[in-house]
């Protein structure tokens, strides 16, 4: 079979929620993942991650991931990065590498900015 077609075969599709004109199907999969990661908030709370400013002064659309976690770190894009001078987003899904420093693309959340 090909890999597309046995992916997409292990995929349920769930009861859907609507609200107005909305409607959403939750999507699972019965097949366990290879991929071993840990989740961002998991990690900070762990102190295996650090987010920081790129330097001393800074870079608004920049912040410096440090991974110290022996697993990759997986951040979602648009989740919120606290930490540094200014709390900002994450521009886009990123797995961090174990063991890895990083600098990742961000967007300022502040009123004004």
């Amino acid at each position: 079979m090909h890999p597309v077609n046995s992916t997409i075969s292990t995929i349920n599709i769930g009861n859907p929620d609507t609200f107005g004109g909305l409607t959403l199907f939750p999507l699972s999969v019965t097949t366990d993942s290879s991929i071993d990661y840990l989740l961002l908030g998991e990690a900070v709370k762990a102190d295996l991650v650090t987010v920081r400013e790129v330097s001393e002064s800074g870079r608004v659309p920049e912040l410096l991931v440090e991974n110290r976690a022996p697993l990759p770190v997986l951040i979602v894009d648009g989740e919120e990065l606290v930490g540094a001078k200014q709390n900002r987003v994450a521009n886009l899904t990123l797995l961090v590498p174990a063991k890895c420093t990083l600098t990742m693309p961000v967007s300022c959340v502040e009123a004004g900015r």
